[in-house]
């Protein structure tokens, strides 16, 4: 009588369905730019973050070259995505995961003024100047923030 086999194959899917999710992947892309304006205020003067050398620059402008300093700061995904100190993303993401006053609360859709984004986190932070919901999207990096307690939502990016 001939041998039975069966051969179970699995995999780990990453995306909006189950599946792993780390920091590095919604943190951000190195020389990316983002602008974000006031949480339903899109014609508002934007707050411009540029990712780039190990540093989150902010400036508050029409342009980069043209807008004023707000902050530079460094950041770090050692630990999940940590930025001038404050823990934005835990280093494993999925609702529950927590680390240095970050709380995964929800993964799904986010929409801003920008547009739709399917596969996203949103965060709660504790304490500081990043207190608040924030939320970031897959390869693009925060599609919304609390800073200062202003909340901030994308309206454009490169």
């Amino acid at each position: 009588m001939p041998a039975l086999s069966i051969i179970l194959l699995t995999a780990c899917v990453d995306g909006p369905v189950g599946g792993r999710a780390f920091a590095e992947d919604y943190a951000g892309r190195e020389g990316s730019y983002l602008e974000l304006a006031p949480a339903g205020q899109p014609s508002e003067l934007p707050l411009i973050l540029h990712i780039d050398g190990g540093r989150w620059v902010l400036r508050r402008g029409d342009d980069w070259v043209n807008a004023q300093d707000v902050a530079d700061l460094p950041y770090s995904l050692d630990e999940g995505l940590v930025v001038g100190g404050s823990t934005l993303l835990p280093p494993r993401l999925a609702p529950g995961e927590r680390a240095g006053g970050a709380e995964v609360t929800e993964r799904g859709e986010v929409a801003t003024w920008y547009g739709s984004f399917e596969d996203a986190f949103t965060v709660a932070v504790e304490g500081g100047d990043w207190s608040g919901e924030q939320a970031f999207a897959r390869d693009i990096g925060p599609v919304r923030v609390s800073l200062q307690g202003t909340s901030w939502e994308l309206v454009y990016y490169e």
